[in-house]
């Protein structure tokens, strides 16, 4: 039962987060770069996306990966699994190191923006930036899930996996 509410979890997480990239992308594609206000509040609502939905889907996508596995020991010697659990890592922190700080710093530097403190060239070369991490995280993310449904044997020899069946 509880395996089951584990997976659930699980696949709901993850569209969270992949969910919340995308809406992230489309929020960065449609905003009007000729209004400081209209960029303001975009990147307002992207930040806010971002640390209400992004990161705790993150948190709960990685914590429920890490049970399940727990669940099912058998999966522990599994190499899919640990290449699943490596490309998790690396959006975990492509999100939390570079993602979520730069789309932090965009929001504030859009409102000092707005107000008319700051220029608003910088803003442009890194919203830029924000895209590419978008995409970067969502390919990784697609990535998981590649191989969560393929489950290569990674490597493994034909002796060995001919023993195992």
């Amino acid at each position: 039962m509880w395996r089951n509410l584990l997976k659930l979890l699980h696949f709901a997480s993850l569209a969270g987060l992949g969910g919340g990239i995308v809406v992230i992308l489309v929020l960065l594609d449609t905003i009007d770069a000729t209004s400081p206000s209209a960029v303001a509040g975009m990147h307002a609502a992207i930040a806010l996306i971002c640390s209400g939905l992004v990161v705790p889907s993150l948190v709960v996508l990685l914590l429920t990966g890490m049970l399940l596995v727990v669940a099912r020991p058998q999966l522990i010697n599994a190499r899919w699994v640990w290449a699943k659990a490596f490309v998790g890592v690396i959006v975990a922190a492509t999100i939390l190191a570079g993602f979520q700080p730069l789309v932090n710093a965009l929001a504030s530097m859009a409102v000092t923006g707005a107000l008319g403190d700051a220029p608003p060239g910088p803003l442009a070369d890194t919203v830029e930036t924000e895209r590419w991490a978008a995409y970067l995280v969502l390919a990784n993310v697609v990535a998981a899930m590649l191989i969560a449904v393929w489950r290569p044997r990674l490597g493994r020899p034909a002796s060995e996996r001919d023993s195992a069946s």
